[in-house]
């Protein structure tokens, strides 16, 4: 393994981007499908916006999220971009080369809920985020695809 050039996997996320979210819980599994946009906001900072059709036990409904990653020193940081968590730190991103994917991994604790991300730049241009989440009313897991538009 070794570390890539942060700046450089940060310039790669600038774009719009077709998602696709697979989330497996007890209920079984839902998916999101949208659009996944991020905009310069300056040098380090991006903001990242998700907007999609959420389809969840049979359901549909309209969902959002914002968020904004900022590079700073050796790690890109995601903050939260909503209003009661603005500027709260969700996720610091160091990126290592591990075959021909690059790849971060972190933990975000919130209260005794845990939120385990791994963040891979794949080869063919996609990204995907797989995550585990567990806390004492929480158990899922959800894998979120990223494609160049």
């Amino acid at each position: 393994m070794r570390v890539i050039e942060l700046k450089t996997v940060f310039n790669q996320l600038i774009g719009t981007w077709s998602l696709h979210r697979d989330i497996f819980d007890a209920a079984g599994h839902s998916n999101l499908v949208g659009t996944c946009v991020f905009s310069v906001l300056d040098d380090n900072r991006i903001l990242c916006e998700e907007n999609g059709i959420l389809n969840y036990n049979g359901n549909q409904t309209e969902a959002s999220r914002s968020y904004i990653y900022e590079y700073r020193d050796d790690k890109i940081t995601i903050l939260y971009n909503d209003a009661h968590r603005a500027g709260d730190v969700l996720h610091e991103l160091k990126f290592m080369t591990e075959g021909q994917n690059q790849v971060a991994r972190h933990c975000h604790y919130c209260g005794a809920d845990t939120y385990d991300i791994e963040f891979n730049l794949l080869p063919d241009g996609k990204i995907q985020m797989n995550y585990v989440v567990k806390g004492p009313h929480k158990d899922y897991q959800m894998r979120t695809t990223l494609t160049p538009k």
